[in-house]
């Protein structure tokens, strides 16, 4: 079985969900800093259950930021970049690395065009970075406005974009964690697969999850439909890890009567 995750505000959460009882633990550092964090129970539940399934973390974080995160940088399958990165034991896969990139041949010019267009606009208040060669990341001062400027001007036959909170993300079509993660379970051959994740750019993984999914509440969840499989976690902030953690093994425990 495959537990596919996102990270952020799914499984690790930054210092302002911190837990008043010391039940939280740093998991993520920077410059010699904690700014990641899970709790106590949850670290020790991923550690079990990796012995029963396989956990696949899939995050829109760079390389660089992926390999400050502890644990979720030692598993042995991962998904980073938003899916344009792919890690198989200690290495990259070298086979999706050359897809991607020969992807990118057909849109970098357009997307480092559209790089220094949004740097001219009064609602960024962020550098707009090139993460790892693959797409463009930044902040905004006026989500309604970004959008609407988004909307307008953004090719939709080669990019789609994100927001959430006050960062905006734009991805070529060809990168998303659903591809990168189809790309692994063909490989592995395994199709009994879970998944968690709480940004529209976890929802597409949705499509592949044969058991369940967990989606934690935040305020996107209010404005979508979701499938019948999908399980929203009512719990806020840090613990809501623990939660869909205690789910999975109520899946297990449910699939060994199955087997019994």
């Amino acid at each position: 079985m495959i537990f596919a995750t996102d990270l952020d505000r799914t499984m690790i959460f930054s210092k302002r969900f911190l837990d008043k009882n010391n039940k939280n633990l740093t998991i993520g550092f920077k410059d010699g800093k904690g700014y990641s964090y899970f709790t106590k129970k949850q670290k020790q539940m991923l550690k079990d259950l990796e012995t029963k399934i396989i956990i696949i973390p899939c995050t829109t974080r760079s390389k660089e930021e992926f390999e400050r995160v502890p644990f979720f940088n030692e598993c042995s399958f991962a998904i980073y970049d938003n899916g344009a990165s792919i890690k198989i034991g200690d290495d990259i896969d070298y086979q999706w690395q050359f897809i991607m990139q020969e992807n990118m041949r057909m849109c970098f010019k357009d997307l480092l065009e559209k790089q220094q267009d949004l740097e001219t606009k009064d609602f960024v208040i962020k550098e707009v970075k090139l993460v790892d060669n693959y797409f463009l990341f930044s902040k905004t001062d006026n989500i309604d406005k970004c959008r609407r400027y988004l909307e307008a001007t953004l090719d939709k036959n080669k990019f789609y974009y994100s927001i959430s909170s006050t960062k905006f993300y734009i991805f070529p079509n060809f990168i998303s964690k659903k591809h990168a993660l189809q790309y692994i379970t063909d490989k592995i051959g395994d199709t009994d697969i879970i998944v968690a994740g709480d940004s529209d750019v976890d929802f597409q993984m949705i499509d592949l999850a044969t058991k369940k999914s967990f989606i934690p509440l935040h305020d996107i969840t209010k404005t979508i439909s979701l499938p019948e499989n999908v399980i929203i976690v009512k719990e806020k902030g840090l613990f809501s890890g623990e939660i869909i953690l205690d789910n999975i093994y109520k899946i297990l425990e449910s699939e060994e009567k199955k087997n019994d």
